[in-house]
């Protein structure tokens, strides 16, 4: 269809291809689009410089939107996890540094092993509701993935400096590492295997201390 094009510096491919007319403004002026037109015409106009500047402020402003209701909703998601399972992660933390590598296996198997278990379940006739069960639980752990390992974090740096945080202090340092965590995951490819060991650290410790629990009842 018809383009309109507008930047500092337009760079035209090899392969690019321009089956309709198009509009474009380039501050080096007019640029030669050689065989990129195919029965179509090329204009330079002047006035695509204004709507390229309005476009990048309204971008900055949706911007600027998302990251306030990321930041908003990550608080609330925050406030409602560390309310109910403040204890869990204070306990899982304890021991964390001389079991990184064990979290991390466990919580590896758990990113891996589940959703095989899933579809075994999903083979299975009577398996189904609980194939669908787990599937829910599963992809929710991965939804709030960062907001748990945020929490975590947060008291881990709490007992690693030795910080008497109470409950509000470490709900703003978790809030803090979940924007730290969601800028690092937008780089592409390292920020989606750093989200993979972030994850299986932090739910290999929440299992640890599962075992520790159940392991204290029975000694018990």
């Amino acid at each position: 269809g018809p383009s309109k094009i507008a930047g500092d510096e337009i760079t035209l491919g090899t392969n690019a291809k321009f089956h309709k007319d198009v509009e474009y403004w380039d501050s080096d002026g007019e640029i030669d689009f050689n065989n990129a037109l195919v029965n179509a015409n090329a204009q330079f106009n002047e006035n695509l410089e204004e709507e390229s500047q309005i476009s990048s402020i309204m971008l900055g402003i949706s911007s600027l939107k998302k990251w306030l209701i990321y930041i908003f909703s990550s608080f609330l998601a925050i406030l409602v996890f560390h309310a109910l399972f403040r204890n869990a992660f204070a306990s899982a933390v304890e021991g964390l540094e001389d079991n990184v590598l064990k979290s991390f296996g466990f919580g590896l198997i758990y990113l891996i092993g589940i959703p095989v278990a899933i579809l075994i379940t999903f083979f299975i006739t009577i398996g189904i509701k609980l194939g669908l069960f787990a599937a829910a639980v599963f992809v929710f752990s991965l939804v709030f993935g960062q907001i748990v390992a945020s929490i975590l974090m947060a008291y881990y740096l709490r007992n690693n400096k030795d910080k008497d945080w109470g409950f509000w202090p470490v709900t703003f340092v978790a809030l803090g590492f979940a924007i730290l965590l969601r800028l690092l995951v937008m780089i592409p490819y390292a920020g989606i295997a750093l989200a993979v060991i972030i994850l299986s650290v932090t739910y290999g410790a929440l299992t640890l201390q599962v075992f520790r629990v159940k392991k204290q009842r029975v000694a018990n």
